[in-house]
């Protein structure tokens, strides 16, 4: 698979994953299911981020990602979210993509690997 195979089938399947990986989260927060408005934004939150996702590893950019990584991390927090939610959501994303082709995930790991420390080093600088 190219990259572009990659990024194209990341964005034609986001929906699906964005679901298995959300349901790996409800499966840890049960209690969060009961909040409505919450299983909205983390399916749609998740939607974008694998969108995202499949940009950089198009472009070869870790920065774009970590870019977009950032200004998520900014968004949650102004919304007063714990911040381990982020760190679980790429969590999630990884063994959801882990379970697809090895190019996928290949091609994926160092993108999440950079936005984990990137939230790592946003809480350290919000702390």
């Amino acid at each position: 698979m190219t990259t572009s195979d990659i990024a194209e089938f990341l964005s034609k399947n986001k929906r699906e994953l964005a679901r298995r990986a959300s349901e790996l989260y409800f499966e840890r927060h049960p209690a969060f299911r009961e909040w409505e408005s919450g299983v909205k934004h983390t399916l749609e939150d998740t939607a974008y981020t694998l969108e995202f996702l499949a940009s950089a590893i198009e472009v070869n950019s870790r920065e774009a990602f970590t870019e977009y990584i950032a200004w998520l991390y900014t968004i949650l927090k102004s919304r007063n979210l714990d911040m381990t939610m982020l760190t679980e959501s790429l969590e999630d994303i990884r063994q959801v993509l882990s379970e697809e082709a090895a190019e996928v995930s290949a091609a994926a790991n160092p993108m999440l690997e950079a936005g984990l420390l990137c939230v790592a080093r946003k809480n350290r600088e919000n702390a």
